[in-house]
């Protein structure tokens, strides 16, 4: 297993930026390879990757999403995915291809900050789906495979202000065991679609946390919607993030809360209490 790291680092002498590649050595050890990947373009650097085997060739692809805001009809190299290819010829891997249509789900800017391939209309063809933010909002996307490397715009989610929603990871599981591959999101923040009474700053004020928003079933097509059949609300928890997980089939969220906060850096004791919530989806 390899590692990959962005948004990288500027190499002076070689006047050029490259994205963090570590190669996995036989005995475990690690060494840098930056140079195996050919970027080139430094203008619209990625801050997230992923590498899968997009299309059954003899070594995993290397994925990039840009990140980036500003306008994109008038800058087309925003809201873009970048497929990267090993050319066995020059030992290095080459852009395959790239998103053309900078306006296909967003007319801002968005910038990317999770990226997960996965096939998720269950036709064999691998997927790309990405987690994107800007200062307006945070939404994720679907990019369906072709079965040849290049993909097509197929779903987005609306994007939810930050008085709504604020996510930057997000998780793949089977939550409703249907044999499709859902999205569970991992909220931070005070929107009022994670928090039941959303005030900035104040955990004590917001009374607890729902967890609808979170939830994205798939429409077994590699489309989605959140959970709504019934109201998953819980008053009074003091929580600040959680992260789900699975466990013997059932959805679950761990969180933690840290009293005085304020003073996570300092000399005062910190009290720090764990959650864990079972959600059984019907």
């Amino acid at each position: 297993m390899d590692i990959g790291g962005a948004p990288g680092q500027w190499f002076e002498e070689k006047q050029e930026w490259r994205l963090k590649i570590f190669i996995q050595n036989a005995n475990g050890t690690f060494t840098n390879n930056d140079a195996i990947l050919d970027f080139g373009d430094i203008h619209n650097l990625p801050f997230t990757l992923d590498f899968a085997n997009v299309f059954g060739d003899s070594k995993d692809e290397i994925i990039t999403a840009d990140y980036g805001g500003g306008d994109p009809f008038t800058n087309p190299e925003l809201n873009q995915i970048k497929i990267f290819t090993f050319d066995e010829d020059d030992n290095k891997y080459k852009l395959h291809w790239k998103s053309s249509s900078s306006t296909a789900f967003y007319d801002i800017g968005m910038g990317a900050t999770s990226i997960k391939v996965y096939d998720f209309d269950n036709d064999g063809i691998q997927d790309i789906s990405v987690a994107r933010e800007n200062q307006q909002g945070n939404s994720f996307e679907i990019w369906k495979g072709n079965g040849d490397g290049t993909f097509v715009p197929h779903f987005s989610t609306p994007i939810w202000n930050e008085n709504e929603l604020q996510f930057r990871e997000f998780l793949l599981m089977d939550v409703n065991n249907d044999n499709s591959m859902d999205i569970v999101l991992r909220p931070f923040h005070y929107g009022s679609l994670y928090r039941n009474n959303p005030v900035w700053w104040n955990v004590y004020q917001n009374n607890g946390i729902k967890l609808n928003s979170l939830i994205w079933l798939n429409n077994q097509d590699g489309t989605f919607s959140n959970y709504d059949t019934e109201e998953l609300k819980i008053e009074g928890m003091l929580v600040d993030n959680v992260h789900p997980y699975m466990e013997n089939g059932i959805l679950h969220f761990t969180g933690t809360f840290t009293t005085e906060e304020g003073n996570l850096y300092g000399q005062d004791a910190i009290d720090l209490t764990t959650y864990d919530i079972k959600v059984n989806i019907k």
